[in-house]
């Protein structure tokens, strides 16, 4: 089964100016991924599929780090859930707002 989950919010110190790197700024994660879930459909209990609340505190612990670039946030993250979940065909994207009438868009999978 496929699993999006969407626009979760960190506030991370990110950028490689002093302006940039000296104030919390918005970023938002997207998390794709895939799972077996034959056995959770018929048992109906939640240690048969991914907890995807889990999912969510992982990412939400990204909050307050710092990082100069958002390739090494998305590498982190990604790493974070692959360590960690047995998902498949996982996909991290992040956008950025650096400026005021665009985003930055990143997407890293494997």
């Amino acid at each position: 089964m496929k699993f999006e989950l969407r626009d979760v919010e960190i506030q991370i110190f990110i950028g490689t100016t002093a302006a940039e790197i000296s104030r919390q700024q918005k970023i938002l994660v997207s998390i794709f991924f895939e799972f077996d879930t034959a056995a959770a459909e018929k048992s109906d209990k939640i240690g048969d599929t991914v907890d995807y609340q889990k999912i969510y505190d992982a990412v939400k612990k990204f909050s307050g780090q710092k990082f100069r670039l958002v390739e090494k946030l998305a590498r982190r993250i990604f790493t974070a859930i692959s360590q960690n979940f047995s998902v498949k065909n996982l996909r991290v994207e992040i956008q950025k707002f650096p400026f005021s009438d665009a985003k930055i868009f990143l997407k890293l999978e494997k």
